[in-house]
């Protein structure tokens, strides 16, 4: 299969969703831009999530703290990702690579969007966990 038929459900848990939209781009061409605006829609957090993970600023207003054990109540959340934005994150993905500036909190996203595009495509309708 190739990538422009790609289009999967794909589960992201509270880090997973907290570090993609830390990632995805910021510019593009505008029909992108709604793409991207609209998975960042997809990846945010309802107040209702924000309340019971009791989402918060980190340590020195660093980042983002949540409470554990809220997390594993709530589990993963499933998202459709469509081939343009697989492409897009995927693309992100590549340029982050090649500067070197790929970090550890964002290696099992890289994993699943840019090593698991290279099976066989097998399985491509099954939701693929994302931890």
């Amino acid at each position: 299969m190739g990538k422009d038929t790609l289009n999967r459900e794909m589960e992201f848990s509270t880090l997973d969703r907290v570090v993609m939209l830390n990632l995805l781009p910021q510019q593009g061409d505008v029909y992108s831009l709604k793409l991207i605006r609209e998975f960042r829609e997809d990846l945010g957090f309802s107040e209702e999530e924000q309340r019971s993970l009791n989402l918060r600023p980190g340590p020195e207003g660093q980042g983002v703290s949540w409470d554990d054990d809220a997390e594993a109540t709530a589990g993963l959340k499933t998202i459709r990702v469509g081939s343009r934005i697989h492409a897009l994150v995927e693309e992100r993905f590549h340029e982050l690579d090649s500067n070197k500036q790929l970090g550890l909190e964002a290696l099992d996203l890289y994993e699943r969007f840019i090593e698991n595009t290279q099976d066989d495509g097998e399985n491509r309708n099954e939701p693929t966990p994302i931890r």
